[in-house]
This record gives C-alpha cells, sequence and structure tokens, in this order.
C-alpha cells in the first residue's frame, strides 16, 4: 500500500469537563470506549462516526482512575487504580452501559490492574502487587467472575505490566526480572497456569543507551508475531517470535524519541506512540518508519478499526485524534453527502473527494477496502490480539 499523502486528522473527540486523560481504548463495530483516570473511574461511549459522546459509565464512588479496559465481544472489562485496597475489574454492559458484574482480588496487597486479556471463558489479571513486587496473573472465570488459578514470576520477577494472548498461550510482558534488569516476556499456557519454555529475554547493555532492551509498557500479537514496546531511549519496538520466544527484529525510534508507550496494528503496520509526543506508522515487513503523524497533545493509548488510527491523549479535558494515514475517503454510515457510494464498497483511485476532513481532491494510493469486522488494534478479518477484539470472539 502506497504512501500517497501524509498522515491527516479525520476527526477529534474533546472530553467534557472533568472526563481528563484517557488510559485505554477499545470498540466495535460502531463505538469506541475510552477509559479515563477519573475520581471515580470512568467510560465513555463514542460514537466513531460522528466523535461524538453517546454514553458515560461511572464506576463506584472510591473507585478510582480506569486505567485498564478491554472487549471481548460482548462486555467491557475495566481495571483500576485502587489504592490500598484489593484491585477490582468490573464487566460491564457496552449496549446499556450499565454493571454487570464485579472481580475482587482476594490477595490485599494486589492494589492495582496492569493488564486484562481474555479468552472465551476467562479473563486473565495482571495487578501490582504493592508487598514485594513480584508478578501474579489471575485467572477469572468471565461468568462467576470468580478467581480460578493463579501464575507467579516468583520474588525475582517484577510486575507484569501487559498480556497479551494467541490461540493457546498467554504472554506477559514484565519490564524487568534477575535477567540485569532487561525486559522479559514468559509465555504461559493458560490450562495449567504455568510458564510454558523459555521466556524471551532483552538485550543487556551495560550501559542502557542506545540498544539495551529494559523496561516495558505494552505488549500485543497480530496472529503471526508478539510485538513488545519497550521504555528505552531511544524507543524501542521489538518483533518476537512466538513460537521460539526469540527475536526476529526490532524498531528503534530517532535520537530524542524515547519510550514506547503503546503499539496497534493492521495488516503491514504497527502504529507506534512514544511519551515524548511520537506517533509513527511502522512496516511491520521492515521495521522501519513510513510515516509519521505529529498530534497537538501526546497520545497515551492507540486503537487501529482497519481504516483509522485512534489516538487518545493525557490532556484535561482528554482527546481523541482519528487518524487517516492512506489519503482514503472511506464513508461513514452517517456521512450521506459525503460520497454516494455504500460503505462496503471499495473508493477507487482518482474518486471524487467532498469536504469530509475540510478539503477536497481525489483518492489516490492503495485501495481501502469498508465493512470488514472490525477488532480493536486490528484490521477486520486479520487473526487479532485478544487483548483487544472486536465484536467477533476469537474461538
Amino acid at each position: 500500500m502506497s504512501e500517497a499523502i501524509s498522515p491527516f486528522l479525520s476527526g477529534t473527540w474533546t472530553g467534557a469537563t472533568g472526563q481528563n486523560v484517557i488510559a485505554d481504548l477499545a470498540f466495535d463495530e460502531t463505538y469506541i470506549y475510552a477509559s479515563l483516570i477519573t475520581s471515580p473511574g470512568k467510560v465513555v461511549k463514542i460514537n466513531r462516526a460522528s466523535m461524538a459522546t453517546v454514553a458515560v459509565w461511572t464506576a463506584p464512588a472510591g473507585v478510582n482512575s480506569a486505567n485498564v479496559m478491554t472487549y471481548d465481544g460482548s462486555h467491557l472489562y475495566v481495571g483500576f487504580d485502587t489504592a490500598n485496597v484489593p484491585t477490582k475489574i468490573i464487566k460491564v454492559d457496552p449496549a446499556t452501559m450499565a454493571t454487570v458484574a464485579t472481580y475482587v482480588c482476594a490477595d490485599e496487597t494486589q492494589t492495582y490492574c496492569l493488564s486484562i486479556a481474555y479468552d472465551n471463558d476467562y479473563i486473565y489479571v495482571a495487578p501490582e502487587n504493592h508487598a514485594n513486587g513480584a508478578a501474579y496473573i489471575f485467572k477469572v472465570d468471565k461468568t462467576t467472575m470468580l478467581a480460578v488459578d493463579s501464575w507467579s514470576g516468583g520474588d525475582t520477577v517484577d510486575q507484569a505490566v501487559f498480556l497479551t494472548m494467541d490461540a493457546t498461550r498467554l504472554y506477559a510482558l514484565v519490564p524487568a526480572t534477575a535477567n540485569n534488569g532487561t525486559s522479559t516476556v514468559f509465555k504461559i499456557n493458560p490450562a495449567t497456569m504455568e510458564t510454558d519454555g523459555s521466556p524471551w529475554v532483552g538485550v543487556f547493555v551495560a550501559e542502557d543507551y542506545p540498544l539495551g532492551q529494559y523496561g516495558g509498557a505494552h505488549l500485543t500479537y497480530d496472529g503471526t508475531a508478539l510485538y513488545a514496546s519497550l521504555s528505552t531511549i531511544p524507543a524501542q519496538v521489538v518483533r518476537i517470535n512466538p513460537a521460539t520466544m526469540a527475536t526476529v527484529s526490532a524498531w528503534i525510534a530517532g535520537e530524542g524519541d524515547d519510550e514506547a508507550v503503546w503499539a496497534a496494528y493492521s495488516e503491514d503496520y504497527l502504529y507506534v506512540t512514544t511519551s515524548v509526543g511520537g506517533f509513527h506508522r511502522v512496516a511491520k515487513a521492515t521495521m522501519l518508519t513510513a510515516a509519521n503523524f505529529t498530534p497537538a497533545t501526546t497520545i497515551s493509548s492507540v486503537a487501529f478499526d482497519g481504516i483509522y488510527a485512534y489516538g487518545g491523549d493525557g490532556a484535561s479535558p482528554a482527546h481523541i485524534y482519528r487518524i487517516g494515514f492512506d489519503g482514503k475517503a472511506v464513508q461513514h454510515d452517517t456521512d450521506a453527502a459525503f460520497l454516494e457510494t455504500n460503505k462496503d464498497e471499495i473508493i477507487d483511485d482518482d474518486t471524487a473527494i467532498l469536504a469530509e476532513f475540510g478539503v477536497t481532491g481525489t483518492a489516490a494510493g492503495g485501495t481501502i477496502v469498508g465493512g470488514y469486522p472490525i477488532g480493536n488494534d486490528n484490521i477486520g478479518p486479520y487473526p487479532v490480539d485478544t487483548t483487544h477484539i472486536g465484536p467477533y470472539p476469537l474461538q
């Protein structure tokens, strides 16, 4: 797919007063959901076509900072920073934006939810252990919202900051272990909650810069490879073969573009954000930067719906930027005056573009097809990241 024009801003959502700091994004076919670092925590339901707020879910009093969220095709699961009380995961019906059930960790030292992954029957919860820093993952039945098993990395393994899954295995990114403080990704059998084989271990460089692989913020799986976003200087995203748990290649940002925060994906690209405001489209085949976008504020969370990348920021009030990368005009359900085409049709090169983006012109470059089944962090029918899956469960 060619880079026909520079990335462009297609739309923006701005939160109401008090709707601050986006921590995570999820979406279904029609809506995008943003979890907020507020007191109490909130989830905002937003129409993707109009970028307008539809509804807001608010956590109970004292359940603050909705810092983690995932969607399994049926329900949202929202995790919180619960300070000095056990971590909570609240199950929310996205149709009604009503609470369905709550999981409360039985271990009082587990007080901050870092990540949630899921399969058909269970969610997997990675809390922060305030007692000794050891990594734990709890396996929770989605029907009863009760824990049935757990994994521990032991005292030498720090917090599991992000989880992802393929069809048979759970993967946990740990920012620091006994391996000279380098990043580690563990492969875990969810049936037994035991470590499966040797983990991936980042490269150790005595001075850490520029090629040491340490820290960690995000982990995703695209159906073929794992991508670990590392808190390095400059930022790195490492591509890992899940069969061998060996490094395949890595993307390294330019000087001054530090600490990878998030990486969403499509068939051919990663969409990577950094702590200093970088937003990059990276070709997965080469792990080289294909395009750059400069948002008005620093992006903290990214999702990709098959057409656009969505970047949520940490501002007050918060914003979500809808970003196009190929100069393709794709009709939304509500854009009746935009193009006289069905949203499931291919919009060919040289098709006239009306003022959807505040400009006029013609479509150029490769074709984009609408109407794919849409999943979080992935493009339609391609294999999905089960931490961020669309309206169709994986298995």
